[in-house]
């Protein structure tokens, strides 16, 4: 399916492109990098919109359409070379702001992910998205068709134990899996304190 990045919105592109440069001229990077690199080298390129669905979410029977967008992640690479993700977040007012810059292993598991969808391509189109469901730790790179095609999930690595990543899943079957997943959660009630 060729894949789509649909254009993010202004504000969130000014937001990211405006943190990215303060950071540079700060030196408040922690890869070396980026550092290094001149303000010139450093790329924001591949962008998804980014939607989270929670536990309570899973524990409804949503289905992926109900998942909330939350805001827009970037691949930001230097030559070429993807260093972080740098993520913007919605606001109540709609307005868009930096949330912060990755650069753990979800970058090179997002870069793995989207190979794996690019080899999954076919005639179909899709739009490249983020699903995230926190409290589960789980991120995949969604790939939304039109129509009446059913949607993809490719899990995006570090997944936990059970989740196969660098492998694209029906929407539906990965979905269930969350679900069982989501009951088997212990529940606490508001007088639990072994949370904090």
């Amino acid at each position: 399916m060729p894949l789509r990045e649909p254009d993010p919105p202004q504000a969130s592109v000014t937001a990211v492109n405006e943190a990215i440069r303060s950071m540079g001229a700060q030196r408040a990077f922690s890869a070396d990098a980026l550092l290094e690199a001149k303000p010139e080298e450093v790329e924001v390129g591949r962008r998804h919109e980014v939607f989270v669905l929670g536990l309570d979410d899973l524990l409804d029977e949503r289905k992926l359409e109900d998942a909330r967008p939350c805001g827009w992640r970037y691949v930001v690479s230097v030559g070429g070379l993807p260093i972080a993700l740098a993520e913007t977040v919605t606001q109540d007012d709609g307005g868009h702001a930096f949330a912060h810059l990755n650069y753990g292993p979800f970058v090179a598991g997002t870069v793995e992910a989207l190979s794996v969808a690019n080899r999954e391509a076919g005639e179909k189109q899709a739009d490249v998205r983020v699903l995230y469901v926190p409290a589960l730790y789980v991120q995949a790179l969604w790939l939304h068709t039109d129509g009446d095609d059913e949607d993809t999930l490719v899990p995006i690595a570090p997944a936990p134990p059970g989740i196969e990543v660098d492998r694209a899943h029906p929407g539906s079957v990965l979905l269930d899996e969350l679900r069982a997943r989501a009951r088997a959660v212990p529940v606490m009630d508001e007088g639990d304190t072994r949370g904090g």
